[in-house]
């Protein structure tokens, strides 16, 4: 009895998050396509909303955790090698949560530094 018990109490909360889509670039900022870019290290940005009983706080935006992931690191600019994921969990009739995971690769462009010579004669 008792397992059965733990194994209902256990599928009633359980959650899952998979693998929904990925993108090669992507970037929800303007900025200048022709310059090169250096990577800056890996970022995570998600955008998530609660469910009260039955009654959802709102709808996640996948766009909304692009730009948090992308506005995580200074001067990053996109993000490459991207993989998306949707969230959810949820315990029947009290609370839950779903949304939206991003996780890439940050780039920032390069700043390429132009020195003016000066003949002092």
């Amino acid at each position: 009895m008792k397992k059965i018990i733990v194994l209902i109490v256990l599928g009633a909360i359980m959650g899952c998050a998979n693998r929904s889509t990925g993108f090669t670039f992507v970037s929800t900022k303007n900025f200048n396509h022709n310059k090169e870019f250096v990577k800056i290290g890996q970022v995570t940005g998600s955008d998530t909303k609660s469910i009260f009983m039955v009654i959802p706080t709102g709808s996640p935006r996948l766009e909304e955790a692009i730009d948090n992931a992308i506005e995580s690191t200074p001067g990053c600019c996109a993000l490459t090698d991207v993989k998306v994921y949707k969230l959810y969990w949820y315990i029947p009739f009290l609370y839950g949560k779903y949304g939206w995971s991003v996780k890439g690769t940050a780039l920032k462009q390069k700043i390429t530094v132009i020195q003016d010579s000066v003949d002092l004669f």
